[in-house]
């Protein structure tokens, strides 16, 4: 699936009081956003909705509608349904994921799903919303996953860190080892593990951790921190991320910026 774009990237102007939208009017481009859907009623009520707050939006009903919108022209950021119809929710956000360069990812679930919830989150969904959800909080999600894009594009590349035989490139979100073996994080990770070696030697709330606007998260960043220290024993860096009970998380060690 093509995630590069090839077309021009479409210009909102917009009356926004909000500081992060002041990012994108810089860069000349709208935030982007495309809503999959297969609830005609919802997806409509949704576009409605986000283009009222000066985003560009387009929808989709299933994958492969998702599938040629992407082709098209790519976004940054995918409203993703779980139960779509055909291809589901989870093996999408797993192929969404597998992109480095990929769409932030906000997965809706029903009440009452939490296992696909968790699921999504741990194949890389930067976060959900539970249905029924209201117009602000999927508006809160959204500004809160665009911000750390928003943040990437207009700053200049990100330094890398060098930590127990690992490189990180933020930017690439990229982690790799002495023998040349690497691997893809997704944006929750690489904000977590950046975060993490910005702050090493100093313990870090899981609140430090969350996206801004986002409450009762705990459980879903232990997972990240969970699934992100696979990747770092996979690569010979298993206890990188120390677990301080009740604190937050720590790392012990100097870490050297090229």
């Amino acid at each position: 699936m093509a995630l590069q774009t090839t077309w021009p990237r479409p210009f909102v102007t917009c009356a926004s009081p909000d500081p992060w939208y002041a990012v994108f009017t810089m860069l000349g481009v709208a935030p982007e956003i495309l809503v999959v859907e297969d609830d005609s009623e919802l997806r409509q009520e949704v576009v409605a909705y986000l283009r009222e707050h000066c985003f560009v939006v387009r929808e989709a009903g299933d994958a492969a509608t998702m599938d040629r919108s992407l082709k098209e022209r790519s976004v940054d950021l995918v409203i993703l349904d779980l139960g779509l119809p055909g291809e589901g929710g989870l093996s999408v956000c797993r192929r969404l994921a597998e992109h480095g360069r990929g769409p932030g990812i906000l997965i809706a679930s029903a009440q009452g799903e939490e296992t696909d919830r968790v699921v999504g989150l741990e194949l890389g969904a930067d976060d959900y919303l539970a249905k029924p959800y209201s117009p602000r909080e999927l508006l809160a999600r959204v500004k809160a996953v665009l911000r750390r894009t928003a943040h990437v594009r207009a700053t200049a590349p990100a330094a890398r860190y060098q930590a127990a035989g690992l490189v990180f490139d933020p930017e690439q979100r990229l982690l790799s080892n002495e023998a040349g073996e690497a691997a893809l994080l997704t944006q929750a990770e690489s904000a977590i593990l950046d975060a993490m070696l910005s702050n090493a030697g100093r313990v870090v709330a899981r609140e430090e951790l969350a996206p801004a606007g986002c409450h009762g998260v705990g459980r879903a960043i232990d997972l990240r921190v969970s699934r992100l220290r696979r990747k770092l024993a996979r690569l010979g860096a298993p206890d990188l991320i120390q677990t301080h009970r009740g604190l937050g998380y720590l790392v012990d060690r100097p870490v050297p910026v090229q």
